[in-house]
């Protein structure tokens, strides 16, 4: 049985070489936040993402399924956001413009 027409990937026109970063000014984000939920304790990437975070100084959020992924007393942890989370992290998740 063939594909759905819907399904059959669809070839991107040719629009030249990817922009390289050093040249885009408008890729820089003010607030970024990450927000670490399960995924990151099935995918066992906690440490990974606790060096990236400390190294990028990006704050960081968690759910309640995330929150054994980095110690919440890390100084980039802003504890856990939504309606049992505290008030600095659930602001900072409004504030970011950029949700890693």
């Amino acid at each position: 049985m063939g594909q759905a027409h819907w399904l059959k990937a669809k070839k991107a026109p040719n629009s030249g070489p990817a922009p390289q970063p050093e040249s885009c000014q408008n890729c820089r984000c003010n607030h970024p936040e990450g927000k670490l939920s399960y995924g990151v304790i099935a995918s066992n990437s906690g440490l990974n993402l606790q060096a990236f975070a400390e190294r990028a100084h990006i704050p960081v959020a968690f759910t309640m399924h995330g929150l054994s992924a980095m110690p919440v007393d890390h100084p980039v942890s802003l504890c856990m956001v939504g309606m049992h989370g505290t008030v600095e992290a659930n602001r900072a998740m409004m504030n970011a413009d950029l949700i890693i």
